[in-house]
């Protein structure tokens, strides 16, 4: 297929980038709970592999010089009450730093999964584009404007057939600058794969033209890439 390409100006110009849109596509929400849950499981390892070791070293410690048996055996007495509290308490703050880990999993795991579900939904993007062409100045009535406009062949399709198809430019009001008063040059030639033909399309704006902007659309209706928006100001 062929593609058209314009040589006026395009109103359709790709907005810059700034630092502020850099800083947001850095932010990763799902690389942050990932990294979140790492941080923190690697966490929770440290702390209870520490705490397991002091507390193996300090019951050594204490078998040699304290008679464990004989103080835990009294379950009224105030320290052995405090012990069993201080352990519900402290299995309370485990239970809820668990669920705090586990709730960081989920969530990345669901960000994750619906990530790949919009990569799979977002609909497929077409090669079709439609270019807008103007004349460098505005016309007056009984004036005449040339446009360019640049037709490329298709690399991987062989010699095509190319017929220009033009329509009325509707303005203000709906009033209209007829196609017969469009005139392209050429409006029918045969385009080879790669090869680029000029078009050179002249518009001559009636002599009753109410001042504003017109618009229509020259195209093939043989080839859907050829479409482009004539547009032209009249004051």
């Amino acid at each position: 297929m062929a593609t058209s390409k314009a040589n006026g100006a395009d109103q359709h110009q790709k907005r810059k980038k700034t630092p502020k849109d850099d800083l947001f596509n850095s932010l990763n929400p799902n690389e942050m709970l990932s990294s979140a849950q790492r941080v923190l499981s690697s966490a929770v390892n440290v702390l209870e592999e520490e705490i397991a070791a002091g507390i193996l070293a300090a019951k050594k410690i204490e078998k040699k010089i304290i008679d464990v048996e004989d103080i835990r055996s009294d379950p009224d007495d105030l320290m052995n009450r405090i012990r069993r509290d201080t352990h519900e308490a402290l299995d309370i703050f485990l239970d809820a730093l668990t669920a705090i880990t586990r709730q960081v999993s989920v969530l990345s795991d669901s960000i994750t999964k619906e990530n790949k579900t919009k990569v799979k939904e977002e609909p497929v993007k077409t090669t079709t584009s439609i270019s807008v062409i103007q004349t460098e100045k505005p016309l007056k009535p009984s004036q005449t404007g040339i446009l360019y406009m640049s037709v490329e062949g298709d690399l991987t399709i062989g010699p095509v057939t190319i017929n220009l198809r033009k329509t009325d430019l509707t303005g203000p009001g709906g009033q209209k600058i007829p196609a017969k008063n469009m005139m392209c040059r050429p409006a029918s030639f045969s385009l080879n794969p790669g090869e680029v033909k000029e078009v050179a399309i002249h518009v001559k704006a009636p002599a009753t033209c109410l001042p504003g902007r017109y618009k229509g659309l020259l195209c093939d209706d043989q080839n859907s890439d050829i479409q482009t928006v004539i547009s032209i100001e009249v004051i």
